[in-house]
């Protein structure tokens, strides 16, 4: 994807219950409730997709920024959880562990620098801590 340029997500609603298929750069991401809500079961939740978003942002990122320190990583997992209060999204958490063949100073400088520049994380306007 080029730099700068805008994000374009075409949703279309699939006439079963409130399920919709989303379409971003020519993949499908299918986004449901589950039957006792109205949904087909599917797939998860809009908000559900949220902190996976964020949890797959920092994990590009923790490689991206790796890889231009010529850093060998042999693992990434991150475990976010987003906690609700009304419906709605009030604070993030995350979790990150790195497998990697270098020093733990290295790679807490690394999970640091990669959060910093994710723009997931950026971009929502609720706090994102991180939990060791």
């Amino acid at each position: 994807m080029a730099a700068d340029q805008p994000i374009l997500a075409e949703v279309a609603w699939q006439h079963e219950g409130i399920k919709s298929i989303a379409e971003v750069a020519g993949q499908k991401v299918i986004m449901d409730s589950p039957v006792e809500s109205g949904g087909t079961g599917e797939g998860p939740t809009p908000l559900q997709i949220l902190p996976a978003s964020l949890g797959g942002c920092i994990i590009a990122m923790i490689a991206i920024v790796g890889k231009k320190k010529r850093m060998e990583i042999n693992d990434i997992k991150v475990k976010v959880e987003a906690n609700i209060e009304n419906g709605n999204v009030k604070e993030i958490k995350y979790q990150v562990k790195v497998d990697a063949n270098a020093p733990e100073d290295q790679i807490e400088k690394l999970i640091e620098q990669a959060a910093a520049i994710c723009p997931v994380k950026n971009a929502l306007g609720i706090p994102v801590t991180r939990i060791m």
